[in-house]
């Protein structure tokens, strides 16, 4: 139906493993960014699914997500995905905290796509 338009890369078993692997890597938070650099102009769109955690791994995938320089507002950004419930609700704020402390500490423009 895509015609070869669409392509998935699904986690693995061991994906909860990445943060423990981030932790020895110099500039984490631009991990992920280093890795797709060589692929990035073959895609309109790259979408990171994080697993729910406040991790390293969403540390790279928020950094990856950043508006870079030149770059039209709502192009990159971050999609909150969340459950209507109490302990979604909690995690959300925490999530959105982490955001703005790397916003501030990195000086980064990172843009909330929606929730």
């Amino acid at each position: 139906r895509f015609g070869n338009r669409l392509h998935l890369l699904p986690a693995c078993t061991d994906a909860f493993l990445l943060d423990v692997r981030l932790a020895s890597v110099r500039a984490r938070e631009a991990a992920l960014e280093r890795a797709l650099r060589p692929v990035e102009a073959d895609y309109d769109i790259i979408v990171i699914d994080c697993p729910p955690s406040l991790g390293l791994s969403m540390d790279a995938a928020s950094y990856y997500g950043r508006r870079r320089d030149n770059e039209t507002t709502g192009n990159s950004g971050v999609l909150i995905v969340v459950q209507a419930e109490d302990s979604s609700a909690d995690a959300y704020g925490l999530l959105t905290s982490q955001i703005e402390d790397m916003r501030g500490d990195l000086a980064l423009d990172i843009d909330y796509l929606g929730l």
